[in-house]
């Protein structure tokens, strides 16, 4: 994720900053012709990556929320991690990219990765490919990073 800075707001009165996908941040930068600069989100702010179907994932924005903790929701099904930010997020949840494999998918079966034996680094392109076999939902706090499965995790990761 990055913060998109856009300069005064229409009335002038403070800085207008954007939070945006690192995908988007080509088409937001031409779209907000007036932005300066790019940076990263610190690692003090919250981010879920979130999928709205799942109810472990709902819970975990529900527990943001009822602890007032600003953060950012990444739907990400419709803006994947890059591979690049899984890296970050697997080195935060201090595992390796296979164990964030939802290996029930029907898609992990039909990709035949049951039976491959892949590297860290095509483990990583694998699931920045194919989003849907990311375990869900990843709280990333404080530049620590949690699986809400179970929610308790996330509770720990906020306290921690």
């Amino acid at each position: 994720m990055l913060l998109l800075f856009t300069g005064f707001d229409p009335i002038g009165r403070r800085d207008r900053i954007l939070a945006v996908p690192r995908a988007d941040a080509a088409r937001c930068l031409a779209e907000y012709r007036t932005a300066s600069t790019f940076f990263q989100l610190p690692k003090s702010m919250t981010t879920i990556y979130h999928n709205p179907r799942c109810s472990k994932s709902r819970a975990a924005v529900e527990l943001l929320e009822s602890r007032q903790i600003e953060h950012t929701v990444v739907k990400y099904l419709e803006t994947p991690p890059t591979e690049k930010e899984l890296k970050e997020i697997v080195a935060m949840l201090g595992i390796e990219p296979q164990q964030l494999v939802r290996r029930g998918e029907a898609l992990f079966k039909e990709l035949g990765l049951g039976e491959k034996q892949l590297s860290h680094d095509e483990w990583l392109a694998v699931l920045a490919a194919n989003p849907k076999l990311i375990e869900r939902p990843i709280v990333v706090h404080g530049g620590r990073a949690a699986i809400g499965r179970p929610i308790d995790n996330v509770a720990a990761l906020l306290d921690g």
